[in-house]
C-alpha cells in the first residue's frame, strides 16, 4: 500500500465537515486557527474602508463583522459557525454557483478556498458575477513555491486531523501567475499581493488583491 493509498479520499465538501472545528482549538492546529486570524483582520480592514456588502466565501470559521453575508460548501462549518455566532448571514453555497443577484457586493473575500477548485476560470467568472464594478476581490491560498510535497499525492493533500484520522482531499497548488491569469480572463485586475505567516514555514499564506474591471 502507498502512502497517499493510506489516506482516506474525501471530496471538499465531505473534508471541511469532518475537519471545520479544529479552526477553532488552537492549541490543536495552530495553522488553521492562525489562518483564521488572518482572514478575520482582513475582513476588519475591508469593512473600515469600503462601503455596501461584503461577501466571505469559504465563511465556516470566521465571525463575520456588520453587512458581511457568509458562503460556505461545509454544512457542518455553518452550524457550528451559527451556534457562536447567532446574528451571522450564512448560506451554504458552492462557489461556482453562488446564489446571489449580480452585482451585489462591494468586496469579497475568497479565504484558502481556490486551492481545491479545479475549474480557476469559472470560479473567478463566478465571483465576478456578483461583484459590483470595480469591486474588490481578495483571495488567499498557500503559497505554492513552500507547497510541502512529502503531504502531497498529485493533486490531493494528505492531511492528519487533531483525532488521528487520515484524509486526502483535492488540493491543485495553483501558483500566483496561473491564479492571476485566469483571473484577467473573467474580467478581474490583479492589484497587489502580499505574504503572512501562519507559523510554520513550509505553510506561507499568500493574499492577492484584485478589482473588478467596469
Amino acid at each position: 500500500m502507498s502512502e497517499l493509498e493510506k489516506y482516506r479520499p474525501l471530496s471538499v465538501k465531505e473534508f471541511y465537515n469532518k475537519i471545520h472545528h479544529q479552526y477553532y482549538e488552537p492549541s490543536s492546529h495552530q495553522i488553521s486557527c492562525r489562518v483564521k486570524s488572518v482572514h478575520e483582520t482582513i475582513l476588519q480592514q475591508l469593512r473600515g474602508s469600503i462601503e455596501g456588502r461584503i461577501l466571505d466565501v469559504g465563511c465556516a470559521s470566521q465571525e463575520p463583522p456588520i453587512n458581511t453575508v457568509g458562503c460556505d460548501l461545509s454544512i457542518e462549518g455553518l452550524r457550528l459557525s451559527r451556534e457562536l455566532y447567532p446574528d451571522s448571514s450564512s448560506v451554504c453555497a458552492d462557489i461556482n454557483y453562488l446564489p446571489f443577484k449580480r452585482e451585489s457586493f462591494s468586496a469579497i473575500l475568497a479565504g484558502l478556498l481556490l486551492d481545491h477548485v479545479e475549474n480557476l476560470e469559472l470560479a473567478f467568472f463566478s465571483l465576478r458575477g456578483v461583484a459590483a464594478a470595480q469591486g474588490r476581490l481578495i483571495v488567499t491560498v498557500f503559497d505554492s513555491e513552500r507547497r510541502p510535497q512529502n503531504k502531497y499525492g498529485g493533486d490531493r493533500l494528505q492531511y492528519r486531523s487533531i483525532d488521528g484520522e487520515k484524509y486526502s482531499v483535492p488540493s491543485y497548488g495553483w501558483t500566483r501567475q496561473e491564479l492571476i491569469a485566469s483571473s484577467a480572463k473573467a474580467g478581474w485586475v490583479f492589484t497587489s499581493d502580499a505574504v503572512h505567516s501562519t507559523g510554520d514555514n513550509d505553510y506561507l499564506l499568500r493574499q492577492l488583491d484584485f478589482e473588478a474591471e467596469e
